[in-house]
């Protein structure tokens, strides 16, 4: 059970299903061994009803190979992938662990709580944060779902960047190329309504877009510290283009909560350069 502060235990989702749901999947007959035990029966039945005295060491032959494979399968299907978490328990908040200004990362590795490493999932948390702010205003049905989503990605995001590698296909959680695709299909959707640009944007307007706005640069500052540390540290590719797309995605999103870019306040280069 994970504890939050100020919140009740919450169910912790076992392998991609929630522990509730668990009684309710065994009662519907798809236990594990409930399972194994219908194989048998479909691969020993035709041996069954189908074998004659002279086919009786083929078909037996035939049997144990199944069975086998049967064995081998179910062990495979029980193996739980490396990069799944079975249970997070955080019931303790302090650990002392990091009082001497080190912290560990996803591998085991200490390291200064003040390298780039480090700084970069911060910032990742703090554009997670400022999309939460966010949302407590009032959005529109389609916005709120999205930022949620984001949300979950941001900390997708994080595991990926407290996990040292650059291969997306290494098993463990990183980001993924169709997270990052969604991004460029919701950027283009709000896009397509948006008045075409005549200048650079003063961040502000509505309440919605300039907190939209705020959270645009929190994003980017995220941005430019995992660049830094992607000079140092080769980082997964895909980490690095779903931060950059999203800080556009904020950007546009901020224009639409500004009357689809109407309420929009521009740039006048110079205006005020003579007294």
């Amino acid at each position: 059970t994970l504890r939050v502060a100020g919140a009740g235990p919450m169910p912790i989702i076992r392998g991609g299903t929630p522990a509730t749901a668990a009684p309710t999947m065994r009662a519907r007959g798809f236990s594990p061994s409930g399972s194994f035990e219908c194989i048998c029966i479909l691969f020993i039945l035709p041996s069954i009803l189908f074998s004659r005295p002279s086919q009786f060491y083929v078909w037996r032959a035939i049997w144990c190979i199944e069975l086998t494979a049967i064995r081998v399968l179910a062990k495979l299907k029980n193996k739980t992938p490396k990069n799944k978490l079975d249970m997070i328990k955080l019931d303790k908040i302090y650990t002392r662990g990091g009082d001497a200004g080190e912290t560990s990362l996803g591998d085991g590795t200490r390291i200064a709580k003040h390298s780039l490493r480090i700084a970069a999932q911060g910032e990742v948390d703090e554009t997670n944060a400022a999309i939460g702010l966010t949302r407590c205003h009032t959005l529109s049905a389609d916005i709120d779902p999205l930022l949620s989503r984001i949300q979950n990605d941001l900390f997708d995001l994080g595991a990926d960047i407290t996990r040292p590698g650059d291969n997306h296909k290494d098993g463990n959680l990183r980001i993924q190329p169709a997270q990052v695709k969604r991004l460029e299909i919701e950027i283009d959707t709000a896009n397509e309504n948006l008045e075409a640009l005549k200048s650079f944007i003063l961040r502000g307007g509505t309440n919605i877009a300039a907190n939209l706005h705020f959270t645009c640069t929190v994003c980017r500052r995220a941005e430019r510290t995992m660049s830094a540390l992607n000079a140092e540290e080769p980082l997964n590719p895909n980490g690095l283009k779903y931060i950059n797309r999203l800080s556009d995605l904020l950007f546009v999103l901020a224009r639409q909560a500004n009357k689809n870019g109407a309420a929009d306040i521009l740039w006048a280069p110079g205006e005020h350069a003579k007294g």
